[in-house]
């Protein structure tokens, strides 16, 4: 279960980055060597990418394989930690 939120929370992370620089899954896909239905399928958490293709995704974003997988870990303990409607932690 914990495997599939992560993956999850990298697939948002590498959507944000490619939304951010105003990129479509067709050129991370093209710049990465891989199809661009995989790339979707990463970005909704539906494919456990390898490391390889994690990092041939990474290098198409210019942006590091470890910082992509920082934020998605922040992201994963983010949703996992209860707050109260103020937004403190329970």
């Amino acid at each position: 279960m914990a495997t599939r939120s992560l993956s999850k929370s990298f697939g948002g992370v590498v959507r944000a980055h490619r939304t951010k620089q105003n990129l479509t899954q067709e050129q991370v896909a093209e710049r990465a060597g891989i199809h661009p239905t995989y790339v979707g399928m990463v970005e909704r958490g539906e494919r456990n990418c390898s490391l390889d293709i994690a990092a041939e995704i990474a290098t198409a974003l210019e942006v590091p394989l470890s910082q992509l997988v920082e934020e998605a870990e922040v992201s994963q303990r983010k949703k996992a930690i209860p707050v109260n409607r103020k937004g403190r932690q329970l």
